[in-house]
């Protein structure tokens, strides 16, 4: 966090911003930005958010979810480009044409590494992008109202899994407190985002679940999504969370894995964890990455290699571990 200071003298004195995230935003992403563009307008700013893919659902309860565009034939004029959790450009997907001929990029992310940017503000022991934003806003100094603890609390319970994870730390709720004296209401906030769920999504979840298996003595517990399954049902999205948190409330089950069919030969791979397996060591052999407990990569191949190929990997990897 040693670059605070110097992310909070470029809000205050440059005039011409652009917000942007990763592709198939979610809660982290869509609120973090949402609470920068406020920060930034209660600064008087001039401020864009742009994402390739569009603002999921369940999100779009939050105020200005709407300011969110996926125009990417813009004129690409912005003095300061800003990335919020991710620290890779190809994860921001064609968004880098407009960002790319700004004059300073700040990455603030809260994943390992070392930033993206010019101007890097990253604090790996965060539990969400949103932690980060909180210290921004206090750092200028600016009042925290009811809209603004929205989004940071917002970010936080989606990145946290309603402070379940063990990203969640006493600061994380520190900061939940503040936000609940912003009269905050918690309850409002969760059955909006997971309780908020349409008839197709369930029937989706349900085929998932069908294709259940277990592996390395019940610590391994995979599913499985194809196109056809998600293109009958007419879900275009499914809350990896949703998924993978039933999975790991099996007794046995220390590895939870997610996998789902994109496009021709493109599978997303969702990784969870509990206790002492790091899964981010699994997504990063495969060109992906994440958190200790909570990581993703997207595999080009078919869905039945990606499962033979995971499959010897995680086997390869449990043996290490244990």
């Amino acid at each position: 966090m040693n670059d605070l200071n110097a992310v909070v003298e470029v809000l205050r004195n440059e005039d011409n911003f652009l917000i942007t995230s990763h592709i198939r935003p979610d809660g982290d992403a869509v609120a973090s930005q949402l609470a920068l563009h406020y920060i930034l307008r209660n600064l008087g700013k001039k401020v864009s958010i742009i994402n390739q893919d569009p603002v999921p659902k369940n999100y779009t309860f939050l105020p200005n979810s709407n300011l969110i565009s996926t125009n990417l034939k813009v004129k690409p004029d912005f003095n300061v480009s800003i990335i919020l959790d991710c620290n890779d450009f190809g994860r921001i997907g064609e968004v880098y044409n407009l960002i790319k001929y700004s004059k300073l990029i700040i990455n603030i992310d809260h994943h390992l590494g070392n930033g993206i940017g010019q101007l890097n503000l990253i604090n790996s022991k965060a539990s969400c992008v949103g932690e980060i934003i909180y210290q921004i806003a206090k750092s200028i100094p600016l009042k925290i109202d009811n809209t603004l603890a929205t989004f940071i609390y917002t970010t936080i319970i989606t990145d946290t899994g309603s402070f379940r994870f063990s990203n969640t730390s006493a600061f994380t709720h520190q900061i939940a407190s503040d936000l609940l004296s912003c009269q905050v209401i918690p309850s409002k906030i969760h059955n909006l985002i997971y309780e908020n769920n349409t008839p197709g999504l369930i029937k989706l979840f349900t085929q998932c679940l069908s294709t259940l298996n277990l592996s390395c003595n019940k610590k391994v517990v995979t599913v499985f999504l194809t196109k056809e399954m998600t293109e009958k049902t007419r879900v275009k999205h499914i809350e990896t969370e949703m998924v993978t948190n039933l999975l790991l409330s099996i007794a046995s089950v220390e590895i939870a894995i997610f996998l789902r069919e994109i496009g021709d030969n493109m599978v997303r791979v969702n990784f969870r964890s509990k206790n002492k397996f790091d899964v981010n060591k699994l997504a990063r052999f495969f060109n992906g990455g994440g958190h200790r407990q909570s990581s993703g990569c997207i595999i080009e191949d078919s869905l039945k290699s990606v499962q033979n190929t995971l499959g010897k990997k995680v086997r390869e990897y449990i043996y290490q571990e244990s």
